[in-house]
């Protein structure tokens, strides 16, 4: 599939099926993608979003039984890092939390592919 600038859209589950991701890690990316801005919106791009490490750690939370286990504060700062050491993303302090910047969010096809 082509976009606008005549480059190879990337579709999103071979994105997900490449990545050798922990429950965590894809469920934290998964909804870093889905959360991101799709056009420009105030001081936010395309790609963008605004997170805080309480957000992400609801999110990458489980349950094991009755129990819900949530990543910790440290475990949720070493998953960024490894996201941008991978260069899927940058992150950029503000005051209200993270702004987190999808690399190549253009480049990402969103509609699951038909098989």
């Amino acid at each position: 599939m082509q976009n606008r600038n005549n480059s190879k859209l990337i579709s999103i589950d071979r994105i997900l099926a490449t990545m050798s991701l922990s429950p965590s890690r894809f469920k934290l990316f998964f909804w870093m993608i889905c959360r991101a801005k799709t056009q420009d919106d105030g001081d936010l791009k395309r790609g963008q979003l605004r997170a805080t490490v309480w957000e992400m750690q609801e999110v990458g939370s489980h349950r094991v039984g009755y129990r819900k286990i949530k990543p910790s504060a440290n475990d949720i700062h070493r998953i960024c890092r490894n996201f941008r050491q991978d260069k899927m993303i940058t992150t950029t302090r503000d005051r209200d939390g993270i702004i987190i910047t999808i690399l190549d969010y253009d480049l990402i096809d969103l509609t699951p592919s038909v098989q």
